[in-house]
């Protein structure tokens, strides 16, 4: 009988145990996958699939090809100062100056503007963009450089833009502009009214309008008056310092330090009687050394020993044209006869012309 039960009690122990082991085996199943779950991203499908496929990039550029294409491409007035830097876009430099040369085209010059002629002008490359440029020109410029011919330099030709001079461009479109380049230096020697025509072709063509004849212009040539704070650089006086029809490379100037007294210049007018109304436009190219705060230059008459004021413009610090127009007499209020422009009129007499700033400005 003991030895029964001591084989129960053993059997009892050893059914005892299996649980457990059981257990501690199931324990062991749960745990080793949660081990395992510690993957790398890398793993994992991150990036939409769509996204990873490779595809160079494209550039597509729609232009216009219309006949529209062959319209003026600035309309208006000429007025460099609308754009920041004072230069019209196209085929020719704006900084530099071209003469119209006997093989037909226009060509870089370092003449002196005043000496060009009606067969051989000269003109600002500036004005030539303004007066000739078409859209689609302005467009090849910008992304090709231009109609070039030779389509290739071989390194013993000089390549030459042409302007566009088929389809539309010749049979259809042309496009004219008036402007009065009196005292400008533009385009030498059509100084006054003139109508700038560009042909269906290629050709610019000028002609004079109604009053362009009756437009003159004068330099100073004598100093009224130059008060303190005006200094003269390059020259003996004030207005021999300014009197030149073209620049010259500023090697000549007068300067305003810390006054707003003007100075006042004299001229000499031997023009003939024009027709029609009379204006009296003040011009004069300058600019500021101040880049930081706003400078403003006035145009100034001497009438019957008083001063008369124009409104304000805004300088720049690189080199503009300002103009500073009358339409009638500033001391009658009437329009301006010529006997007051020759200063032999009983009162309001034109003595002399000149500028000023609008403040004392130190720099």
């Amino acid at each position: 009988m003991k030895s029964n039960n001591k084989n129960i009690s053993s059997l009892f122990r050893n059914m005892g145990s299996v649980p457990i082991l059981k257990i501690c085996v199931l324990l062991l199943f749960v745990l080793l996958p949660l081990t395992s779950a510690e993957g790398a991203m890398s793993d994992y499908c991150v990036t939409p699939p769509f996204l990873a496929q490779s595809i160079p990039p494209n550039v597509l550029i729609v232009l216009d090809n219309s006949g529209s294409m062959c319209d003026q491409a600035y309309a208006g007035s000429y007025d460099p100062t609308q754009f920041a830097s004072r230069y019209y876009y196209g085929y020719f430099d704006a900084t530099k100056n071209y003469k119209y040369t006997n093989n037909g085209r226009w060509e870089e010059t370092t003449d002196a503007m005043t000496t060009g002629t009606t067969s051989n002008p000269i003109a600002s490359g500036n004005f030539l963009n303004w007066a000739t440029m078409r859209r689609v020109e302005v467009a090849k410029k910008l992304l090709t450089g231009g109609k070039a011919n030779p389509r290739s330099w071989n390194g013993s030709v000089t390549v030459k833009l042409d302007g566009e001079n088929t389809g539309d461009c010749k049979n259809y479109w042309d496009f004219q502009k008036d402007f009065d380049t009196t005292g400008l230096n533009l385009i030498y020697p059509f100084e006054g009214n003139h109508r700038f025509t560009r042909t269906n072709g290629d050709d610019l063509n000028i002609s004079p309008i109604s009053g362009g004849s009756n437009t003159f212009y004068t330099y100073p040539t004598s100093d009224i008056s130059v008060p303190a704070g005006w200094t003269v650089t390059g020259a003996a006086s004030a207005y021999e310092a300014v009197d030149e029809a073209s620049s010259d490379g500023n090697s000549t100037y007068i300067q305003n330090y810390n006054t707003t007294s003007p100075v006042i210049l004299g001229y000499t007018y031997t023009q003939a009687e024009p027709a029609g109304p009379i204006t009296v436009t003040v011009k004069v190219r300058a600019k500021t050394t101040d880049s930081g705060s706003a400078r403003k230059i006035r145009g100034v008459l001497r009438m019957d020993g008083a001063n008369y004021e124009s409104n304000t413009s805004n300088l720049y610090t690189s080199y503009s044209r300002y103009s500073f127009t009358w339409t009638t007499n500033p001391v009658t209020g009437a329009p301006w006869t010529w006997n007051e422009i020759k200063a032999i009129a009983g009162s309001g007499n034109l003595q002399g012309f000149g500028v000023k700033a609008d403040a004392g400005y130190t720099s």
